[in-house]
């Protein structure tokens, strides 16, 4: 497909939402994604870029540092604007988009303000002040927290964790966990993973992750003892299993972990250590992962080249994709067993195939 230079691409549902500026001015664009047929277009103004979509909308954004903040939503189905809104009115924030809407928080540094926008209407459906960090899913909002715990007039090295779960549409308290962390004098950080139907974080022993439910926000699993490195990243998730991996050294050899971790029960199904100087799964900087099915995509280099193939249950290499012109981390999408990557002149799709 030629029709320009292709830019942020969505894939949902079989349709690929893409950002194209081509010759007649920036356009969004619906693509049925088994097809390549187009199902709709809309011309937009210079400047927006595509941001995301929630069940209905599809999100433009003009974000201009200390100038302009507008949003603008457009319904999935026709591309028709449902309604455009200038985020200065809510003090210049920052957005998530989720599931049903717009989750944004006004981000001072002691107290922000957070609330959500309705998707179809565009209308702020509840707002109010916090005073601690938060972590947001598609459906839950998690607020944190920490109180260090004092001895009389001694400071100790514990903390006590509070985590507050909302439901993020209505900010109905869904439920609180309570945890005591022993951290020395620093306020403990957790580190937030973002499954299909969960939310993970370390564990309290650092040597596993806990496994939070996005509906209801309660304990879902904990996984079993792993040996995690950092900075932990999610390289991929499916309703099946999570595939995470860390930077480590062992015997002054430095190693890209990997783990695929059992996402209903948080068993670890494989475990693989790939030693950098001689495996081609160790990760070098910010080097792009996906999932097409259930087959991990790994770019061997950081632009462009081949991908190593990956069976997510077993962590076993099964074949290589080669010559797969990847540049940039949000220039490709993938549906089922097929990748689409964007291109100066246009999109080509590729069907993920085990040699």
């Amino acid at each position: 497909m030629g029709f320009g230079s292709a830019g942020p691409m969505i894939s949902e549902n079989g349709i690929l939402y893409v950002e194209v500026a081509g010759p007649e001015g920036p356009k969004v664009y619906a693509i049925d994604v088994i097809s390549g047929k187009i199902l709709k277009n809309k011309p937009i103004d210079l400047g927006y870029t595509l941001l995301g979509t929630s069940k209905n909308a599809v999100y433009l954004g003009l974000f201009e540092k200390d100038k302009n903040k507008n949003l603008i939503a457009l319904d999935r189905a026709k591309l028709d604007t449902l309604w455009h809104k200038d985020l200065k009115e809510l003090g210049m924030p920052r957005i998530w988009i989720t599931e049903k809407g717009i989750f944004y928080s006004t981000s001072p540094i002691r107290e922000t303000e957070i609330g959500f926008i309705d998707d179809i209407t565009g209308q702020v459906l509840w707002r109010k002040k916090v005073k601690r960090g938060f972590t947001v899913t598609k459906k839950v909002l998690f607020l944190k927290e920490s109180d260090q715990i004092r001895e009389g007039m001694r400071i100790t090295g514990w903390w006590i964790v509070t985590t507050t779960s909302l439901d993020l549409s209505t900010g109905k308290f869904l439920g609180v966990e309570k945890r005591k962390i022993g951290t020395g004098g620093f306020p403990p950080l957790d580190l937030y993973l973002l499954g299909i139907d969960f939310l993970g974080r370390l564990s309290e022993d650092k040597e596993g992750i806990v496994a939070l439910d996005i509906n209801t926000g309660q304990l879902k699993w904990k996984s079993e003892k792993m040996k995690i490195g950092l900075p932990l990243r999610l390289a991929g998730a499916t309703e099946k299993v999570v595939i995470l991996h860390s930077s480590v050294s062992h015997k002054d050899e430095k190693y890209t972990l990997w783990y695929g971790v059992d996402a209903t029960n948080g068993k670890i199904l494989w475990e693989k250590w790939a030693q950098c100087r001689k495996d081609e799964l160790c990760l070098y900087g910010d080097t792009w992962t996906g999932m097409a099915d259930e087959i991990l995509l790994v770019l061997k280099g950081s632009i462009g080249g081949d991908l190593i193939l990956v069976d997510t249950i077993t962590g076993r290499i099964i074949g290589e994709q080669k010559k797969i012109p990847i540049v940039g981390r949000h220039h490709q999408a993938t549906y089922k067993d097929i990748l689409i990557v964007g291109m100066a002149n246009g999109l080509k799709a590729y069907q993920i195939k085990i040699q």
